[in-house]
């Protein structure tokens, strides 16, 4: 079976947020697969507590300043961040360093696979 691609507009629409404070903004289940912008440097999100129903849930984070962002991504109390270097995972907050995006999908209880 042939692979099916889709064509994704490159534009910015009601599935697109745009962080531009220091207040941050708290992501949702409901907005899963949601691009989140960061447009100040001291901007964050903060993910949803997460369970195994949660299983696939997904964020895609956008450091668009010129600074590295040590606290772009926090997760939920007990969450914790894993990626090929934290396979034990860990509750510190993520860094999203400048012009550079990162992905976090939920894959169990309490858990966040870090790409980017």
């Amino acid at each position: 079976m042939a692979a099916v691609i889709k064509r994704i507009p490159a534009r910015i629409d009601s599935d697109t947020l745009t962080d531009s404070g220091t207040a941050g903004t708290t992501l949702t289940s409901a907005q899963s697969g949601r691009l989140v912008i960061l447009t100040n440097a001291a901007g964050f999100v903060a993910l949803p507590s997460v369970t195994a129903a949660d299983v696939g849930l997904q964020f895609v984070i956008f450091n668009a300043t010129t600074s590295d962002n040590a606290g772009a991504i926090r997760g939920d109390g007990s969450d914790k961040f894993y990626d090929n270097d934290t396979t034990a995972g860990e509750t510190a907050n993520q860094q999203v360093d400048k012009m550079k995006a990162k992905t976090v999908v939920c894959f169990a209880a309490d858990s966040w696979a870090v790409i980017g």
